[in-house]
């Protein structure tokens, strides 16, 4: 059971965020976050004043799949690889970049452990209905905060 449930796309921050477990169940993509992700100081979620890193998080993708995995190989190859090659072989995905836009949830990155070989970075193309960001608690202050009170 989670604490918070947001569907707040614009005041998450998943930047530098490192997703631990990719899993598939019944219709949802749910995405693990051993570390937490930033939950922005804006967020109707968050009164602390700063924008605030979570415990473990999960971010659920309602009625999702996988449109597309692409692997941008040494010398600027270009691979493309099913779910099923992620999942079996998934040991974590460093997020560089999100683009979240008309049911779209794209996913640039690095995998820390891939199928097809040693890549420069990845992409991971998901098409959803709904969003739901789950956390229990902030621990900290997101690594792009000061961490000093903001003046109101």
């Amino acid at each position: 059971m989670w604490k918070y449930e947001s569907g707040d796309i614009d005041n998450i921050s998943l930047h530098d965020y490192l997703i631990d477990e990719l899993l598939l169940k019944d219709n949802d993509i749910i995405l693990i976050l051993h570390n937490g992700f930033g939950v922005l100081k804006t967020h109707s979620l968050n009164d602390t004043g700063q924008s605030k890193r979570t415990s473990k998080a999960q971010i659920v993708l309602k009625g999702a799949r996988l449109l597309s995995g692409k692997m941008y190989l040494h010398g600027g190859e270009e691979r493309e690889f099913s779910i099923s090659m992620v999942t079996s072989q998934f040991l974590g995905f460093e997020i560089f970049d999100v683009e979240i836009e008309c049911n779209m949830f794209v996913l640039a990155g690095r995998l820390l452990e891939n199928p097809i070989g040693l890549c420069d970075c990845a992409e991971l193309s998901f098409h959803f209905n709904d969003v739901v960001f789950c956390w229990n608690e902030y621990v900290s202050n997101t690594w792009f905060d000061d961490g000093l009170p903001h003046n109101k």
